[in-house]
């Protein structure tokens, strides 16, 4: 609004920081500053630009993906990159998690990058749009575990890339049940058709399409 921009300007600010801001700037902010805004954004972009980054990073399977401040511009997420670090992706960790680690690197990179900008110690890369992917956002019905479709790993990050939101599910005589946590169950029988699930030692399993998959918590 003219009233949050024209108290914005009346504090004369050298760079403006935004996080997890799921909208554009316009053109009156982008160039405000003696610098342009500077954005933190937890992929290595150009890769997983968009809203749902670090959820798409583990529905991908992805065994490393990290933090990137850049320079915001009119494109989504397309802005020069100034510093960037990357960090090893947990088998088991979910999104809630990683969001959680990455909130804090993210914070700390961010101190970084607004001292070296200061210092004039950054030289703003430009990112190459060619090698480009996109994390949009996530739908209610992305839950939905298909098991004789999908591999055992597929579905685990399934469910680890959608919690909290918006949860893994699956039905069972026309029951939805919402699949909080699983385990790569390797080296385990796969005991029955994909679908089928058995108890063995007070252990839940289910086939899948290839690989079998420990329930954990549902």
């Amino acid at each position: 609004s003219d009233s949050t921009y024209q108290f914005l300007e009346s504090l004369r600010p050298d760079i403006l920081v935004v996080v997890a801001f799921g909208g554009f700037l316009g053109s009156k902010l982008l160039s405000l500053c003696r610098f342009p805004p500077v954005n933190v954004h937890p992929s290595l972009l150009p890769d997983l630009r968009g809203a749902a980054p670090v959820q798409w990073a583990l529905l991908r399977g992805y065994r490393k993906t990290g933090i990137t401040t850049q320079f915001m511009v009119k494109e989504m997420d397309a802005g020069d990159v100034l510093l960037q670090e990357e960090f090893s992706v947990g088998e088991n960790e979910n999104a809630k998690e990683l969001l959680e680690r990455f909130s804090i690197e993210g914070g700390r990179l961010l101190v970084q990058t607004l001292n070296e900008l200061e210092d004039g110690k950054i030289k703003p890369r430009p990112q190459n749009p060619a090698m480009a992917t996109f994390a949009p956002m996530l739908e209610k019905g992305a839950g939905l575990l298909k098991f004789p479709e999908a591999d055992a790993w597929s579905i685990h990050n399934q469910v680890r890339g959608l919690y909290p939101w918006p949860g893994a599910f699956a039905f069972l005589n026309k029951k939805r049940i919402k699949i909080l946590k699983t385990r790569m169950a390797r080296g385990n029988p796969h005991l029955g058709k994909p679908g089928a699930f058995w108890f063995d030692g007070g252990k839940l399993f289910v086939a899948c399409k290839d690989g079998v998959l420990e329930i954990l918590e549902l």
